[in-house]
């Protein structure tokens, strides 16, 4: 086990459709024990993505596809398996 940032996508729109990659793992080099760190991730344009096929906008026209609205939540795990508290961003919106 390596020690890993951990990113969780929750979709907040209404419409319940499929997700995908809704966690995702990355590699975080080693830090000693009892510290303290910042930790920058950047996600493109695919990671950030949670909606399979998002639903078009009713009456929209020309035809628009709803955006993904989310939160991130971000947890650190080390090698012995410990998690840090977990924290939650602001609401993200991603333009299709």
């Amino acid at each position: 086990m390596e020690d890993s940032l951990i990113l969780i996508k929750k979709r907040l729109n209404r419409r319940v459709v499929a997700t995908v990659r809704d966690t995702l793992r990355f590699k975080i080099p080693t830090f000693p024990a009892n510290s303290r760190t910042e930790i920058e991730a950047v996600l493109d344009y695919q990671n950030i993505l949670s909606a399979l096929n998002p639903p078009n906008i009713p009456g929209s026209n020309p035809l628009q596809r709803e955006l993904d609205t989310l939160v991130l939540r971000m947890a650190v795990r080390d090698k012995a398996g410990n998690t840090s508290d977990t924290i939650e961003s602001r609401q993200i919106y991603v333009i299709r």
